[in-house]
């Protein structure tokens, strides 16, 4: 250390990028992807679209098309996420309840995580059928379960002992201890977790539309894939890409960020 720096220690903060370092951000990696794009395009011309063509595409499916498919899509996920939710929630509250009970939602926490998306979808359209919007909405409900509940389950191990305490004090059963108690301590991480599962539900769910389905960006995708229309599969995988930043960054990263801050004012 040099002079006058003796036993002081620096430490280096990630400074907020603010609104025009966001900006500035979100317009070099549209530029980098667009250029890539574009690259392909000149590359394999037949095979890939240029984002002009696609975008062109898009429009000529007309409004009431690409709503009510988008509406599909959100729908049978937001469904799903929902279901998944819950049973994570009840799956965390069992957990709660005894050492055996901890291991077995441990043990089954580890079993749906390790079945493949694949497998999920090839069963559920074997067992509702291909046009069913069963399986769409299962897939979605199969896949933010073990994000949202290995969240819960870290939560709970690592939670503040003085809540059991504080509960136990105030007369509190074993269902409100987890309602009243543990739940409102692991908010920031359920927030967290439910962002990430709502995202993947999404991903995985218009796949499952692809496999079997009546409607939906993914059944709009398949269908334009076996039609070999290029221009089709790029325009309507250009509509998810865009309806799934907008739903996180318009609407999760908010719900987030409310979530932490309110966890985070203080108690009287």
């Amino acid at each position: 250390m040099g002079a006058g720096q003796t036993g002081r220690i620096h430490i280096l903060k990630p400074r907020p990028a603010g609104r025009r370092g966001i900006l500035a951000g979100w317009l070099i990696a549209l530029a980098s992807l667009g250029s890539i794009w574009f690259l392909a395009h000149i590359l394999y011309p037949r095979q890939v679209p240029s984002p002009a063509e696609a975008l062109a595409f898009l429009a000529g499916e007309g409004l009431w098309r690409i709503a009510w498919s988008t509406w599909l899509t959100l729908s049978r996920t937001l469904l799903g996420f929902a279901a998944g939710m819950a049973a994570a929630l009840l799956l965390g509250y069992a957990y709660t309840l005894s050492p055996v009970a901890r291991e077995a939602v441990r043990a089954l926490n580890t079993v749906v995580q390790s079945v493949s998306v694949l497998v999920w979808i090839v069963i559920l359209v074997m067992l509702f059928g291909v046009l069913s919007p069963v399986p769409p909405v299962a897939v979605a409900g199969l896949v933010a379960f073990p994000i949202i509940l290995s969240a819960i389950v870290s939560g709970l191990e690592s939670v503040n002992p003085r809540l059991y305490e504080l509960a136990a004090m105030l007369g509190a059963g074993r269902l409100r201890t987890y309602t009243d108690f543990l739940l409102p301590s692991l908010l920031p991480q359920l927030a967290g977790a439910a962002r990430a599962a709502l995202g993947a539900a999404l991903r995985i769910s218009v796949v499952a539309e692809a496999f079997g389905s009546s409607g939906g960006i993914g059944y709009m995708i398949a269908t334009y894939y076996s039609l070999a229309e290029p221009r089709g599969v790029f325009a309507w995988g250009l509509l998810l890409v865009a309806l799934m930043v907008l739903l996180d960054k318009l609407v999760l990263e908010r719900v987030e960020e409310r979530v932490k801050r309110w966890a985070t004012l203080p108690r009287q």
